[in-house]
């Protein structure tokens, strides 16, 4: 079925939406409400020997990248489903919404410290921001080659099926009708495992630069908390993994209209 210009830009809209949609309630949620929270509650007498503020800080560990998975992933569909060149308004709204992120939470902190310290603007809201950029210009990198690899086999073997009379399955069958929960000859898999490989492995470097900093667990307990938060570090590739699958799916449902089309990344 042919695409008409209505149709792609009716899609691009409904990835565009759903991109601004993620960004402003997961980051919206995180910066008005649980950063707030989590100070206010950490350094106040009556809840910092509870386990309120502990509590906060494990939904804000995980707000974070559900928030981020839902951002990486419509920017990774929109390319696997118009090209890389045809997803230049999701990537813009990514890198706002990533900016006004950083920029929203050196605000805050500022107001509720009682004052704008700009010798702070680099690594509040400049390094942090480049970092995200960095982290979202490799899964593009690599997203792009994967999805190009797989364009370009799907097309081998629709050039070879028509010459032996063969059915070729559908972009669309091939990639969102098999059952497997984790195929890596899958380009949207791939990609989203890549980003939560990513995600996962820059929160433990943090980690483990903090830790040394710290220094060695004290005693058993320690221990027992540090292993922890490693194992939810790790995790945070699984939730990444799973979350972007669901927002493929989702994303496919309601573009069904606008098939993908190999010849844009042939």
């Amino acid at each position: 079925m042919k695409k008409s210009p209505s149709d792609i830009s009716a899609a691009s809209r409904t990835i565009s939406l759903a991109l601004i949609f993620s960004a402003v309630i997961f980051f919206s949620f995180q910066t008005f409400i649980l950063n707030p929270l989590y100070v206010h509650t950490s350094s106040n007498v009556i809840f910092s020997t509870t386990p309120i503020p502990e509590i906060i800080g494990i939904i804000n560990d995980i707000s974070y990248p559900v928030g981020y998975a839902l951002c990486f992933a419509a920017v990774i569909y929109s390319i696997f489903k118009f090209s890389l060149a045809r997803s230049a308004k999701p990537i813009i709204i990514l890198s706002i919404a990533f900016l006004l992120r950083y920029v929203a939470n050196y605000s805050l902190s500022s107001i509720l410290d009682g004052g704008f310290r700009f010798s702070e603007i680099f690594s509040a809201v400049l390094l942090p921001f480049g970092l995200d950029m960095l982290i979202f210009a490799i899964i593009c990198i690599i997203a792009c080659a994967r999805i190009k690899k797989y364009y370009l086999d799907y097309e081998q073997s629709l050039k070879a099926n028509i010459t032996l009379n063969k059915t070729t399955p559908s972009i669309h069958d091939d990639i969102f009708e098999d059952q497997k929960i984790i195929s890596f000859k899958n380009p949207l898999h791939y990609s989203a495992a890549i980003a939560g490989i990513l995600l996962s492995a820059t929160k433990m470097l943090t980690r483990i630069r903090f830790d040394i900093a710290l220094g060695a667990p004290s005693d058993a307990a320690d221990a027992i908390w540090m292993v922890a938060y490693y194992i939810s570090d790790i995790l945070i590739a699984v939730l990444v993994y799973a979350t972007s699958l669901l927002l493929f799916s989702y994303l496919e449902k309601k573009t069904a209209s606008t098939p993908a089309d190999y010849k844009y990344h042939i």
